[in-house]
């Protein structure tokens, strides 16, 4: 081993932590408990324990298989090799969907958010002008994050979750235990519903686009990867399970159904919530959050230049 190679020092485990964190940890993530209301607390506990367990386990096999392969290997090339050629489109044609629809979603949603929160700052913008915009800013952030500018990415990482944990930690304080161990009414089971949220929960632990990118991120160092995906999506598990007890604790189930008609997005899950949150300027705050989010897109996007 050359002079060279003992003197390179690798990136800290916790930055590869942090990509895996933000790319799992959204403003989807507010909209587990509306999902999950219907299966209820010991469901919704449950299955976020299994898919985590199984979505880490597959991620370290994917790992596994690429460590086999030269740093930069991706899908395609994984695929292409082990399956042949016809699945390896088939796979890419999925990638492809999945991420277009991400994309669609995060901007169409945050453009509505963003047109309301300019015009209660004095700044009008339509909501198609909100989306251009926010279209624009992530082209921007995606050429200004490089092969060098993990770092930054780590700032907007952490800053959303300070964020989240300022803006709700007073939850948790008033949690309910009764309502959160509740029994389901006479003649009506939990367990159908839980089926409904398991495709749901398995798309909230999804990070595996970022596994090739850690293994040129860390050199091959198979060590520093599994720690990384290992502290990653347990970071991830935490917040899930903050968010779902500080909701489910402070609303009974009854309550979602109303949350539902109303739309059943973050702006109707902020409004039963009023009522518990003791912030000022919760408005600013939740807008600053919104602003974080497209860290989820760009860290896909940013795993194939790492």
């Amino acid at each position: 081993m050359t002079d060279l190679t003992l003197s390179r020092r690798q990136p800290s485990v916790w930055w590869g932590a942090m990509i895996i964190c933000g790319t799992v940890v959204g403003a989807g993530m507010f909209t587990l408990p509306i999902v999950m209301a219907g299966a209820w607390f010991g469901w919704a506990l449950l299955l976020l324990l299994v898919t985590w367990g199984a979505m880490l386990l597959s991620g370290l096999l994917f790992m596994r298989t690429s460590l086999h392969y030269p740093q930069g290997s991706g899908y395609d090339t994984l695929t292409k090799d082990l399956l042949g050629r016809g699945w390896a489109t088939l796979n890419g044609l999925s990638i492809l969907f999945v991420l277009e629809h991400l994309t669609y979603a995060y901007i169409s949603a945050s453009g509505r958010c963003i047109s309301t929160r300019s015009a209660l700052a004095g700044l009008p913008l339509s909501t198609a002008g909100a989306k251009i915009t926010l279209t624009l800013c992530v082209a921007a952030q995606m050429v200004w994050l490089n092969t060098t500018g993990v770092s930054r990415l780590m700032t907007f990482v952490l800053a959303k979750i300070l964020l989240l944990i300022l803006l709700f930690g007073g939850l948790l304080t008033q949690v309910s235990l009764p309502s959160l161990i509740s029994a389901a009414p006479v003649g009506e089971s939990y367990w159908p519903y839980a089926l409904g949220v398991l495709p749901f929960c398995l798309a909230s632990f999804g990070y595996h686009g970022n596994i090739t990118g850690l293994v040129s991120y860390y050199d091959g160092n198979k060590r520093h990867i599994t720690q990384a995906l290992v502290l990653g999506t347990l970071m991830s598990l935490a917040l899930y399970l903050f968010w779902v007890t500080s909701t489910m604790g402070n609303l009974p189930r009854a309550a979602f159904p109303a949350i539902v008609q109303q739309g059943g997005d973050i702006a109707a899950l902020m409004a039963a919530l009023s009522n518990h949150l003791h912030v000022s300027a919760l408005a600013l705050m939740m807008s600053i959050f919104f602003a974080f989010r497209c860290d989820c897109v760009l860290s896909r996007r940013y795993s194939r230049s790492v």
